[in-house]
Protein backbone atom coordinates (compact mmCIF):
# COMPACT_ATOMS: atom_id res chain seq x y z
CA UNK A 1 0.00 0.00 0.00
CA UNK A 2 1.46 3.20 -0.80
CA UNK A 3 2.34 6.44 1.39
CA UNK A 4 -0.32 8.43 0.67
CA UNK A 5 -3.27 5.81 0.75
CA UNK A 6 -1.68 4.48 3.86
CA UNK A 7 -1.69 7.76 6.06
CA UNK A 8 -5.38 8.41 4.14
CA UNK A 9 -6.69 5.43 6.17
CA UNK A 10 -5.13 6.33 9.32
CA UNK A 11 -6.55 9.51 9.28
CA UNK A 12 -10.21 8.21 8.48
CA UNK A 13 -9.86 5.31 11.13
CA UNK A 14 -8.66 8.45 13.79
CA UNK A 15 -11.44 9.99 13.25
CA UNK A 16 -14.13 7.25 13.24
CA UNK A 17 -12.98 6.28 16.85
CA UNK A 18 -12.08 9.36 18.08
CA UNK A 19 -15.55 10.18 19.72
CA UNK A 20 -15.44 6.56 21.32
CA UNK A 21 -12.46 6.72 22.93
CA UNK A 22 -14.17 7.19 26.86
CA UNK A 23 -16.17 4.32 26.39
CA UNK A 24 -13.34 2.28 24.64
CA UNK A 25 -12.14 -1.28 26.09
CA UNK A 26 -8.48 0.69 27.27
CA UNK A 27 -6.82 -1.11 24.25
CA UNK A 28 -3.62 0.76 24.93
CA UNK A 29 -3.34 -0.84 28.48
CA UNK A 30 -2.67 -3.96 26.50
CA UNK A 31 0.23 -5.62 27.11
CA UNK A 32 0.07 -9.05 25.47
CA UNK A 33 -1.39 -10.63 21.66
CA UNK A 34 -2.76 -14.42 21.90
CA UNK A 35 -3.76 -14.72 18.33
CA UNK A 36 -5.17 -18.33 17.28
CA UNK A 37 -6.55 -19.67 13.99
CA UNK A 38 -8.40 -22.41 12.86
CA UNK A 39 -5.63 -23.45 10.44
CA UNK A 40 -2.13 -23.29 10.13
CA UNK A 41 -0.53 -19.73 9.68
CA UNK A 42 0.48 -18.50 6.50
CA UNK A 43 0.84 -14.95 7.49
CA UNK A 44 4.13 -13.76 9.30
CA UNK A 45 2.82 -14.44 13.00
CA UNK A 46 4.65 -11.63 14.44
CA UNK A 47 4.37 -9.28 11.68
CA UNK A 48 -0.02 -9.32 12.02
CA UNK A 49 1.35 -8.88 15.58
CA UNK A 50 3.18 -6.11 15.31
CA UNK A 51 0.56 -4.21 12.93
CA UNK A 52 -2.15 -5.21 15.88
CA UNK A 53 -0.27 -3.62 18.02
CA UNK A 54 0.68 -0.18 15.68
CA UNK A 55 -3.52 0.29 15.20
CA UNK A 56 -3.96 0.03 18.89
CA UNK A 57 -1.45 2.46 19.57
CA UNK A 58 -3.09 5.02 17.23
CA UNK A 59 -6.35 4.33 19.29
CA UNK A 60 -8.47 2.00 17.13
CA UNK A 61 -10.17 0.30 19.79
CA UNK A 62 -13.12 -1.96 17.51
CA UNK A 63 -9.93 -4.14 15.21
CA UNK A 64 -12.93 -6.26 14.30
CA UNK A 65 -14.90 -3.42 11.73
CA UNK A 66 -11.45 -2.54 10.67
CA UNK A 67 -10.26 -5.54 8.69
CA UNK A 68 -9.26 -3.07 5.77
CA UNK A 69 -5.93 -2.31 7.93
CA UNK A 70 -4.99 -5.81 6.38
CA UNK A 71 -5.87 -5.79 3.12
CA UNK A 72 -2.14 -6.15 1.54
CA UNK A 73 -1.70 -9.33 4.45
CA UNK A 74 -3.35 -12.76 4.01
CA UNK A 75 -6.10 -11.48 6.89
CA UNK A 76 -9.47 -12.28 5.75
CA UNK A 77 -11.29 -11.28 9.38
CA UNK A 78 -10.81 -11.43 12.89
CA UNK A 79 -12.63 -11.06 15.87
CA UNK A 80 -10.71 -9.55 18.84
CA UNK A 81 -11.92 -9.57 22.64
CA UNK A 82 -9.59 -8.10 25.63
CA UNK A 83 -8.91 -10.44 28.54
CA UNK A 84 -8.65 -9.48 31.91
CA UNK A 85 -5.75 -7.90 33.30
CA UNK A 86 -4.14 -6.97 29.72
CA UNK A 87 -4.51 -9.53 27.01
CA UNK A 88 -6.03 -9.27 24.07
CA UNK A 89 -7.14 -12.55 22.71
CA UNK A 90 -7.47 -12.61 18.38
CA UNK A 91 -9.46 -15.06 16.25
CA UNK A 92 -7.94 -14.87 12.65
CA UNK A 93 -9.27 -16.70 9.80
CA UNK A 94 -7.18 -15.84 7.03
CA UNK A 95 -7.77 -16.30 3.12
CA UNK A 96 -7.47 -19.70 1.90
CA UNK A 97 -6.13 -19.70 -1.74
CA UNK A 98 -7.25 -21.93 -4.40
CA UNK A 99 -5.14 -21.00 -7.01
CA UNK A 100 -2.55 -18.73 -7.88
CA UNK A 101 -2.40 -16.67 -10.55
CA UNK A 102 -0.17 -15.39 -13.42
CA UNK A 103 0.34 -11.67 -11.87
CA UNK A 104 1.27 -13.32 -8.58
CA UNK A 105 -2.27 -12.66 -6.77
CA UNK A 106 -4.09 -16.16 -5.50
CA UNK A 107 -7.92 -16.87 -6.13
CA UNK A 108 -9.20 -17.29 -2.50
CA UNK A 109 -12.19 -19.55 -0.99
CA UNK A 110 -14.38 -17.35 -1.05
CA UNK A 111 -13.84 -15.82 -5.11
CA UNK A 112 -11.50 -12.85 -3.82
CA UNK A 113 -8.35 -12.23 -6.22
CA UNK A 114 -5.80 -10.68 -3.44
CA UNK A 115 -2.33 -9.29 -3.83
CA UNK A 116 -0.91 -10.67 0.00
CA UNK A 117 2.71 -9.86 1.21
CA UNK A 118 4.74 -12.25 0.92
CA UNK A 119 5.22 -15.23 3.13
CA UNK A 120 7.90 -17.84 3.72
CA UNK A 121 4.92 -20.96 3.69
CA UNK A 122 4.93 -23.51 0.98
CA UNK A 123 1.93 -22.62 -0.78
CA UNK A 124 1.13 -26.20 -2.98
CA UNK A 125 -1.89 -24.94 -4.91
CA UNK A 126 -2.62 -24.95 -8.48
CA UNK A 127 -1.08 -22.32 -10.98
CA UNK A 128 -3.35 -20.65 -13.39
CA UNK A 129 -1.92 -18.95 -16.35
CA UNK A 130 -4.89 -17.32 -18.10
CA UNK A 131 -6.58 -13.93 -18.98
CA UNK A 132 -8.60 -12.66 -15.90
CA UNK A 133 -12.02 -13.40 -18.09
CA UNK A 134 -10.88 -17.30 -18.60
CA UNK A 135 -9.72 -17.66 -15.16
CA UNK A 136 -13.19 -19.21 -13.56
CA UNK A 137 -13.56 -21.11 -16.40
CA UNK A 138 -10.05 -23.00 -15.73
CA UNK A 139 -10.29 -23.35 -12.84
CA UNK A 140 -13.78 -25.98 -13.47
CA UNK A 141 -11.43 -27.51 -16.07
CA UNK A 142 -8.93 -28.32 -13.78
CA UNK A 143 -11.10 -30.12 -11.13
CA UNK A 144 -12.75 -32.04 -14.04
CA UNK A 145 -8.60 -32.84 -15.29
CA UNK A 146 -7.64 -33.53 -11.23
CA UNK A 147 -10.33 -36.01 -10.56
CA UNK A 148 -8.57 -38.32 -13.68
CA UNK A 149 -5.75 -37.67 -12.13
CA UNK A 150 -6.86 -38.58 -8.80
CA UNK A 151 -6.94 -42.61 -10.55
CA UNK A 152 -2.89 -42.28 -10.96
CA UNK A 153 -2.24 -40.93 -7.97
CA UNK A 154 -1.08 -37.96 -9.84
CA UNK A 155 -1.94 -33.91 -9.02
CA UNK A 156 -2.60 -30.72 -11.28
CA UNK A 157 -0.02 -28.30 -10.89
CA UNK A 158 -0.01 -25.81 -13.79
CA UNK A 159 -2.92 -25.22 -16.72
CA UNK A 160 -2.46 -22.44 -19.15
CA UNK A 161 -4.46 -21.37 -21.91
CA UNK A 162 -2.95 -19.85 -25.01
CA UNK A 163 -4.21 -17.32 -27.19
CA UNK A 164 -4.21 -19.55 -30.37
CA UNK A 165 -6.65 -21.64 -28.53
CA UNK A 166 -5.34 -24.39 -26.62
CA UNK A 167 -4.70 -25.27 -23.29
CA UNK A 168 -1.68 -26.85 -21.68
CA UNK A 169 -1.42 -28.65 -18.61
CA UNK A 170 1.45 -29.64 -16.39
CA UNK A 171 1.28 -32.31 -13.60
CA UNK A 172 3.55 -32.98 -10.46
CA UNK A 173 5.24 -35.81 -12.30
CA UNK A 174 6.51 -33.15 -15.18
CA UNK A 175 3.74 -34.78 -17.70
CA UNK A 176 2.53 -32.39 -20.31
CA UNK A 177 -1.19 -32.63 -21.85
CA UNK A 178 -2.20 -30.49 -24.65
CA UNK A 179 -6.10 -29.62 -25.35
CA UNK A 180 -8.05 -27.36 -27.81
CA UNK A 181 -10.44 -25.57 -25.95
CA UNK A 182 -12.77 -26.14 -28.64
CA UNK A 183 -12.98 -29.87 -27.70
CA UNK A 184 -12.04 -29.84 -24.00
CA UNK A 185 -15.14 -32.27 -23.39
CA UNK A 186 -14.65 -34.75 -25.75
CA UNK A 187 -10.81 -34.77 -25.48
CA UNK A 188 -11.33 -35.56 -21.54
CA UNK A 189 -13.11 -38.19 -22.05
CA UNK A 190 -10.07 -39.54 -24.23
CA UNK A 191 -8.00 -39.28 -21.70
CA UNK A 192 -10.33 -41.41 -19.33
CA UNK A 193 -9.94 -43.67 -21.43
CA UNK A 194 -6.15 -43.68 -22.13
CA UNK A 195 -5.44 -43.84 -18.51
CA UNK A 196 -8.06 -47.11 -18.14
CA UNK A 197 -6.35 -49.07 -20.82
CA UNK A 198 -2.65 -47.97 -19.51
CA UNK A 199 -3.50 -48.40 -16.15
CA UNK A 200 -2.21 -51.55 -15.66
CA UNK A 201 0.76 -51.75 -18.45
CA UNK A 202 2.82 -49.60 -16.04
CA UNK A 203 3.96 -47.01 -18.93
CA UNK A 204 1.64 -43.92 -17.79
CA UNK A 205 4.92 -43.62 -15.80
CA UNK A 206 7.49 -42.62 -18.97
CA UNK A 207 4.90 -40.51 -20.23
CA UNK A 208 6.01 -37.28 -21.26
CA UNK A 209 3.77 -35.67 -23.54
CA UNK A 210 0.46 -36.68 -24.57
CA UNK A 211 -1.82 -34.30 -27.64
CA UNK A 212 -5.18 -34.78 -27.44
CA UNK A 213 -5.99 -32.04 -30.25
CA UNK A 214 -6.04 -35.05 -33.25
CA UNK A 215 -9.42 -35.86 -34.25
CA UNK A 216 -10.22 -39.38 -32.61
CA UNK A 217 -6.28 -40.12 -31.30
CA UNK A 218 -3.69 -39.00 -29.76
CA UNK A 219 -0.09 -38.40 -29.85
CA UNK A 220 1.65 -39.69 -27.06
CA UNK A 221 5.48 -39.18 -26.65
CA UNK A 222 7.35 -41.74 -23.90
CA UNK A 223 10.80 -41.20 -22.16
Amino acid sequence: MNQSIWLSLILVLSIGTGCSKANDLNLLEIRDINIISKHAYISDYELVKKRILEFIKLGISDLNSHSQIFEDTWVHSLHSKKRWPSILDIELEEHQPLARLSNNSYLTHTGHIIFPEETNTNIDVLYIDAPDSETLELLYLSRDLQSQFNIINRKLKKIESHSNGLIEVEDDRGTTLIFSKKDFRVQLDRLEDFISFELSSGRLENIRNIDFRYTNAIAVDFS
